[in-house]
């Protein structure tokens, strides 16, 4: 159980993360935005933090509280329909992870008993997180190249083009004349 709100945290984490990457990765706002700090400028966990969730609060760098703060706040907004959804998603994250793992270890060939196969799975799973951090920061040098090559294209394209009469300027709406009332 314990180790299914680590993965939970996780996957919400990385979602939440991967989302933002994906919509412009707004900047995170300052920690005094984020919550409450202590006397010493850390964030302080929130109130209605789980205790467990709270204890692996506590043992994160600085960056990741505000961020796990922000998901926090986020998941707490959300409808119960939405949590639902969410929770099945995690699900199914957390089952494609596993089938990996085991994919992982049949490729190796490796045959490992309790600990090694927990130490191996440890392993994998921070340089996957690895390989998919270094992945998303060059499709995202890819896709701001690719898109710098649309926007000139499209500039090239518009700066060709004869500009039309500003007919939006003054929008031209027929005139109807009165029908006339004669006997």
């Amino acid at each position: 159980m314990d180790r299914y709100f680590v993965v939970l945290t996780a996957i919400v984490l990385t979602s939440f993360y991967a989302s933002a990457q994906e919509e412009g990765a707004k900047a995170t706002p300052p920690l005094s935005e984020i919550g409450p700090t202590t006397a010493s400028g850390a964030l302080k966990s929130p109130p209605n933090l789980p205790e467990r969730m709270r204890e692996r609060y506590e043992k994160m760098p600085e960056a990741d509280r505000a961020k796990f703060l922000e998901n926090f706040r986020k998941w707490q907004q959300m409808t119960d329909e939405e949590k639902h959804h969410f929770r099945e998603r995690a699900v199914m994250e957390k089952q494609r992870i596993q089938n990996a793992i085991e994919n992982a270890i049949l490729k190796s060939g490796l045959t490992l008993d309790k600990t090694q196969r927990e130490a191996f799975t440890r392993r994998y799973m921070e340089e996957r997180r690895k390989v998919e951090r270094a992945l998303r920061q060059e499709m995202q040098a890819k896709r701001e190249h690719l898109l710098e090559d649309v926007i000139d294209k499209l500039r090239k394209e518009f700066e060709q083009t004869p500009k039309s009469p500003e007919a939006a300027a003054s929008p031209s709406t027929p005139t109807t004349q009165p029908a006339s009332t004669t006997p």
